[in-house]
């Protein structure tokens, strides 16, 4: 991050895989007219887990974004919607 900044990148974003992830599938909603709802497999439902959990991958990989000449109009990105914390910088 520091190396980006110094290059003239913003961070746009910083938080765990789990944070991110369930800010992107808060946006699908219920499936309803235009949006693609999750899958409902079992299978389905123990990958997003596996993603998801924080004693499993949630928390072992970290996402960052980076923008440059993006100005404060653009619409945040929702992955960043539930960072939380020290992880949010």
């Amino acid at each position: 991050m520091e190396r980006a900044q110094a290059n003239g990148l913003q961070v746009a974003g910083f938080t765990d895989q789990h944070h991110f992830l369930a800010g992107i599938i808060s946006q699908f909603g219920t499936g309803g007219p235009g949006q693609a709802p999750l899958p409902d497999s079992r299978k389905a439902s123990r990958e997003l887990q596996t993603l998801l959990h924080p004693e499993m991958l949630g928390r072992a990989f970290q996402v960052l974004a980076l923008a440059k000449n993006v100005g404060p109009e653009t619409n945040p990105l929702a992955g960043f919607k539930f960072m939380t914390g020290s992880r949010s910088r």
